[in-house]
């Protein structure tokens, strides 16, 4: 059973991590525990916790030779806490008994159980039950530390020696695969491979100190050896165990060395009154884990000379990695471009997109690679005016490497590509740029795939994971997971079931303890090391100043000042050595002026030219988009079934190199910001962005931005005005018609009606977008990732409750309204006048002339609400016929008219360009509000 045990949290421990980890803490530590915690039947809300009290416990008894007070008061802390558990547990499996139930096979329960029956089996002779109590809970203090810091121990050093020896860790990798494979013989010799790593580095290394002391003589062997009381000796077991006389060859690593006989591995596990009763429990244990550990693909150590990191005598970091099948913490956002043959039918290509958006089998395609996020096709253009260039624009967003990411979905998808690679030009955007790799649509988006930096030229840009920490997988099941507990734990009937728990969360930990198979996988989830916290509720946000200081404390700044100060010292020493003296003063004041003063007059020519653009050259464009191309755009937004949204914008970059400057410099500064300023996942304090990127591609000028967002177009715009229109002004400002900015991030944005008409004439049509959890927004990712990590750790009253409150609302549905979309009356809700008539007026193909004299009648008999008296009982304007205007309050009856886009058309009202007539007007107003019904309700 600890072998299914061990597997079992191993197994949990590798699928979180992500292919990464530290494998002492999270695995070993980790696992180890969770197999103490099943063997003897003990239940703790933090299992790192419960191990680091043990170990307290550990490093007095093994490692503290020298009487040390703070290892004593750790020890005396981990003792007192370990007891408490223990108490607690006794009470749990007490309550169970009385109540006629089943309290498990651990050895506590046993041991329990048999107390109450015959207190002196347990305490001895004469005990009562209090005194069994006191004898159990000495015993499980002793076996608990032994159990969870004797194997991690052991388990870290076998895990260290193997890291010295290239060839054996290779060796053990190899049998570990063959265990799982099904090779009976395999395990044994894995077994034996690992006895030999403890052997040549023993768990207690260089031996065990003890303090010599008369009373405990053992027949008198210590003074036999010479030794008197009151010394402190040390049993050499690591000299024991390389002793020829019993290990031939004794520095040499031979698995397997005594063929099946009997080996003297006593000395390694103790002798005598110091034998080790678990040793069996121990190497299955420590076998178990390195079979699962090492069976890994492509397993490895991170560091190429890795090295044991300890706390005192403990091993605690040795950092390893392995290519996982799934959940990997690696994220690829790739960006590929890839130009359409010059005779490329590019209606047709569009055609085939949209289709592929409209398939779902493409997207159940997609789904069965099980890394894929986020993910669009689309055809741009990124030629100059005139000469136009159509392109594919290749966005991917996936868990693992960019080859692994294309490959998959090349080949889940291989219909679609395999009919838009003949679109394809397979030449580079810039010639000479690489050597093109295999045909194939997979080898084509790699090729043309680019890298993001922040410098003046090339691919300058910047990615955004909002979402990044979450894996494909993990998502999954953490929606599972909290979708369970609703439904379990949180309904009306499941309270009355859970009533008995002293919270809600300890029921829900129940009902996954004690859950059949049905819940299996969740509960691995459970097994959270203390690294896999979710980042965004561990780092907090920083403040200004902070942001400040470390931005200019960065790599840049100080590589500048390091240089600058060398300068200052090397430029004197040189003039006094091939100089004279009287020149070194001068030398060290020009070594600091010259430098300073190039960089003022650099600073001051920037900012010149960055106000002359401002100031006179640039020519904002304050034009609505037309409304053929607003019906392009609305068409992919806000679909049904989907809370979020995807944008895509191609901007014309404002002329000069200058703007290329701007660019790199807005790119470097966001990127500081999100990762200094920010909490992981969040733009200030709101998270609504999955995945985004601002870029230039080589050889162009086009400014593009692309992002994965939640809730609509008009509610992540004023987001970005009202909270980071700076950052917005940063990095859009380079591009032509762009809203008036001032000193680089000042206005811009900030005009909230310009810089959305400016960004919807940048937008281009979605032809295919796909989304792996379309409903699933970054707030409930949050949500789940926090319910997740509250049942794997949460202890307190207060973290409970937290807990709790991520229930304490329904989630918002994906129908839900906007309040920052919906139109209010400007005035009031006329709630004075309780009774209302609507009449719809449609309009004939009879005279118009008609029409305009009914609505001048509405016009003429007309309701001033500012300058109608309300004292007067039965004034002349109550009794108007025509339309109410003002925002006084009207005393009379009102009347009110509405007019949709064809209505002023058929008055006469013309579309005379795009800034005139109703071009004039909201592109959702000229459209109606059939497109914009799923969002306004």
């Amino acid at each position: 059973r600890v072998r299914n045990v061990t597997r079992f949290a191993a197994e949990a421990v590798l699928d979180d991590c992500g292919g990464q980890m530290n494998a002492v803490r999270d695995y070993i530590v980790r696992a180890t525990t969770e197999a103490c915690f099943d063997t003897y039947g003990i239940e703790h809300d933090n299992a790192d916790d419960f191990a680091e009290y043990s170990m307290a416990g550990s490093a007095l008894l093994f490692a503290d030779p020298f009487g040390s007070l703070e290892y004593r008061r750790q020890a005396m802390i981990g003792a007192k806490r370990l007891r408490e558990i223990v108490t607690v547990n006794v009470r749990r499996i007490e309550r169970v008994l009385d109540a006629g139930g089943d309290p498990g096979h651990g050895m506590l329960a046993v041991l329990v159980a048999r107390a109450r029956q015959d207190p002196q089996a347990v305490g001895g002779p004469g005990a009562d039950y209090r005194q069994a109590l006191s004898e159990i809970n000495a015993m499980m203090l002793g076996m608990v530390t032994g159990f969870v810091p004797t194997n991690s121990l052991g388990a870290s050093h076998i895990l260290e020696e193997l890291s010295r020896r290239p060839v054996q860790f290779e060796n053990a990798a190899r049998l570990a695969r063959a265990v799982v494979d099904g090779d009976k013989d395999a395990r044994g010799h894995l077994h034996d491979l690992l006895l030999e790593a403890a052997r040549l580095n023993p768990a207690l290394f260089p031996g065990q100190f003890r303090h010599a002391n008369g009373t405990a003589d053992h027949g008198g062997l210590l003074r036999r050896l010479g030794f008197s009381d009151d010394e402190t000796i040390m049993v050499s077991t690591g000299m024991a165990l390389r002793d020829p006389r019993k290990f031939p060859h004794p520095n040499a690593f031979v698995p397997g060395r005594f063929n099946g006989e009997a080996a003297p591995f006593n000395l390694l596990f103790g002798h005598g009154l110091h034998a080790c009763i678990g040793r069996v429990v121990a190497m299955e244990v420590i076998t178990e884990l390195f079979t699962v550990l090492l069976s890994k693909r492509d397993i490895r150590f991170v560091a190429d000379r890795p090295r044991m990191a300890r706390v005192g005598p403990l091993p605690w970091r040795m950092d390893m990695a392995f290519e996982p099948e799934r959940g990997d913490r690696r994220k690829a956002m790739v960006t590929s471009a890839i130009p359409l043959l010059p005779d490329a039918d590019e209606m047709a290509l569009r055609a085939l997109l949209q289709n592929g958006f409209a398939d779902a089998n493409v997207k159940t395609s997609i789904d069965a690679t099980g890394i894929v996020h986020f993910m669009s096709l689309n055809v741009i253009d990124l030629g100059d005016p005139g000469t136009p260039r159509a392109t594919l624009l290749v966005e991917i967003n996936a868990d693992g490497t960019a080859e692994k990411a294309v490959r998959s979905v090349v080949d889940s998808c291989n219909t679609l590509f395999g009919a838009i690679e003949p679109f394809l030009d397979h030449r580079p955007m810039q010639s000479g740029l690489f050597k093109p790799r295999k045909d194939g649509m997979a080898s084509r988006i790699l090729d043309h795939m680019v890298t993001f930096r922040t410098w003046p030229f090339g691919a300058i840009g910047l990615n955004f994971p909002g979402s990044g920490e979450f894996s494909a997988v993990q998502l999954e099941q953490e929606q599972k997971l909290f979708e369970w507990v609703k439904q379990n734990v949180f309904s009306v009937e499941a309270r009355s079931r859970l009533s008995g728990h002293d919270s809600l969360l300890d029921a829900a930990r129940s009902a996954l303890k004690n859950g059949g198979e049905e819940v299996a996988e969740l509960r691995r989830l459970l097994i959270r090391p203390e690294g896999r916290r979710p980042a965004f509720s561990r780092i907090r946000s920083s403040d200004f100043n902070t942001f400040l200081f470390r931005f200019f404390s960065s790599a840049p700044f100080t590589t500048a000042a390091l240089v600058l100060l060398g300068l200052s010292i090397a430029i004197p020493v040189l003039v006094a050595v091939f100089g004279s003296w009287s020149g070194v003063l001068p030398a060290f004041v020009d070594s600091w002026m010259v430098p300073l003063l190039l960089l003022a007059i650099g600073v001051a020519g920037f900012v010149w030219v960055l106000r002359r653009h401002e100031t006179i050259i640039d020519q904002p464009d304050d034009r609505f988009a037309s409304p053929e191309h607003m019906a392009r755009i609305l068409a992919g937004e806000d679909l049904e079934g989907y809370a979020q949204n995807h944008l895509t914008s191609v901007s014309q970059m404002k002329p000069g190199n200058f703007r290329l400057m701007t660019m790199a410099l807005a790119m470097y500064i966001i990127r500081r910001m999100a990762e200094i300023w920010f909490k992981p996942g969040f733009v200030t304090d709101f998270a609504t962005i999955h995945y985004a990127k601002w870029f230039r591609l080589p050889g162009t000028r086009k400014l593009i931005f692309q992002t994965n967002y939640d809730g609509s177009w008009e509610s992540y715009l004023e987001d970005f005005i009202t909270m980071v229109h700076g950052g917005q002004t940063m990095a859009w400002n380079n591009g032509v018609g762009f809203p008036r900015t001032n000193w680089f991030f000042l206005d811009g944005a900030r005009d909230g009606d310009r810089f959305k008409r400016w960004v919807r004439r940048q937008q281009v049509e979605n032809l295919f977008w796909y989304s792996r959890f379309p409903q699933l927004t970054l707030q409930q990712k949050q949500v789940n990732a926090l319910v997740r990590d509250g049942l794997a750790r949460a202890r307190t009253a207060s973290e409970k409750e937290g807990w709790e409150a991520l229930f304490g609302s329904t989630q918002k549905a994906a129908t839900s309204l906007e309040t920052g979309e919906i139109q209010n009356l400007l005035f009031g809700g006329l709630g004075g006048h309780p009774c209302a008539e609507l009449t719809a007026i449609a309009f004939g193909p009879g005279d118009r002339r008609k029409v305009g004299e009914w609505l001048q009648h509405l016009l003429a008999n007309r309701l001033d609400t500012e300058t109608a008296s309300p004292m007067e009982e039965t004034p002349a304007r109550a009794r108007a016929t025509g339309i109410a205007f003002g925002e006084a309050y009207p005393a009379a009856p009102v009347r009110f008219v509405a007019f949709s886009s064809s209505g002023l058309q058929y008055l006469g009202i013309a579309d005379d360009g795009e800034a005139q007539g109703l071009a004039s007007f909201p592109s959702s107003f000229q459209m109606g509000m059939a497109r914009r019904g799923r969002i306004l309700g």
